[in-house]
Order: C-alpha cells, then sequence, then structure tokens
C-alpha cells in the first residue's frame, strides 16, 4: 500500500509539473494577485479580531518566495511591508532530512522585490534565502502559507517530494507551536482528493482566487 501511494505521488508530482510549466505566466501573475488580496484581507481582519492582552505584538506570517510555476505571494509582501502589526518570515533549507530555517524579512530588505535582499542570495533549488546566521529553526507562527504542487479540498497538500515543510511543521508542533496553515493556490492546484501517508501534515484552508477556503472537514 506504501509503494502504490508513493507511486502515486509521483505520478501525480510528475503531471502538476508538466501542467505548470505550461501554465500562462499572465494567468499565473492574475491568480496570484487575487489570492494574495484575499489572503492581505484575511490577515487584517484576523488581526483586528485579536485579544486585547496581544495589542502591540506582532503577528508573525512563514510565508515564501515562489519558484518558477508556484503561486506568487509578492503582491501580499508588497502590502505587508506597511503593516507594523505583521511581521514576515522566509525559509531556508538547512539540508536533506531537515526542518527549515526562518529569517525574518525585515523593511530594509525590500519586500516582495524579484532580486535577493542584500547579504541574501538564491539557492540551487532558486529560492532566495537569508544567510544562515540570520536564521531561527523555532519561530512561533501565527499563521503559515504554504506553497504546493497540488492540494485537495480536505486539506491534503502534495509538495516537491523533500518534506521540508512536513518535518517544519511536525517540529513546531512538537515544540507546542501550532499556526493556522494555508495553502497557496492556483485554480489548477485545487482538486478533489489526493492520496496522504500518515506523516503528511495538511492545511487548514486554501488562499485561491474564490478566497479562502476552509479544508472540509476542519
Amino acid at each position: 500500500m506504501d509503494r502504490e501511494m508513493t507511486d502515486e505521488k509521483r505520478l501525480l508530482r510528475a503531471q502538476m509539473r508538466r501542467l505548470l510549466a505550461g501554465f500562462p505566466p499572465a494567468e499565473l501573475e492574475r491568480q496570484s494577485r487575487e489570492l494574495c488580496a484575499a489572503l492581505g484581507l484575511w490577515l487584517q481582519t484576523a488581526a483586528s479580531g485579536r485579544q486585547p492582552m496581544a495589542a502591540g505584538t506582532p503577528l508573525r506570517l512563514a510565508a515564501y518566495w515562489a519558484l518558477p510555476g508556484e503561486a506568487s505571494l509578492a503582491p501580499l509582501l508588497e502590502q505587508a511591508a506597511g503593516w507594523d502589526w505583521l511581521e514576515v518570515w522566509l525559509p531556508r533549507v538547512a539540508g536533506p532530512g531537515q526542518a527549515l530555517l526562518w529569517a525574518p524579512l525585515t523593511d530594509d530588505c525590500g519586500r516582495g522585490l524579484a532580486e535577493p535582499p542584500p547579504g541574501w542570495e538564491r539557492s540551487r533549488y532558486g529560492i532566495v534565502e537569508a544567510p544562515a546566521e540570520l536564521c531561527q529553526v523555532q519561530v512561533p507562527f501565527d499563521f503559515m502559507i504554504l506553497p504546493c504542487l497540488a492540494v485537495a479540498r480536505t486539506g491534503v497538500r502534495l509538495g516537491r517530494g523533500a518534506g521540508h515543510y512536513d518535518r517544519s511543521l511536525s517540529f513546531l508542533q512538537c515544540m507546542g507551536i501550532r499556526p493556522c496553515r494555508i495553502a497557496a493556490a492556483l485554480d489548477v492546484q485545487i482538486l478533489p482528493r489526493l492520496p496522504a501517508a500518515a506523516h503528511d501534515e495538511a492545511v487548514d484552508a486554501i488562499a485561491s482566487t474564490a478566497g479562502i477556503l476552509p479544508a472540509a472537514g476542519r
């Protein structure tokens, strides 16, 4: 059964990579802006509903800079640059089989810019990453926005296969940190179902052009 699930996931990843490789850039930009607008409104609503005791403490958001074919969060990062109630953090791949490291994206980094901030660099995966000395592994996130190849309405997420996000979510949960998990997805990435293994970490909602969709049954 595990072998069958692994093979099914491998086939789905190959299919989604082919589909996304041919996705029209203008349509990717349009859908990214729409889902980022929905995310921005959703985050502002969440911030306005905070407990009084939390006033003055920024919310912490784990975000990402997109790989080719992924929904871009650049419009959200640009908008968030003016929010003093939100801290944005970006991931760094520590190594095979390890949880992600995280670094804060400060105003002087140039939030949302296509080019890496001063001192940052592109990894071999093409991801913009902070220097290791700026990173932490344990951050008390309130929200995490996750990239995906596909996501099911049930909350099952299909990543690229390295398992970095699953390990990071599991690690944070072991530390007593359980952020709200949101998959950012283009319309073609939202599927009725996906195969899920016991170690797969589900998301709570999906950011889409239709708004923020709660995962079914969550």
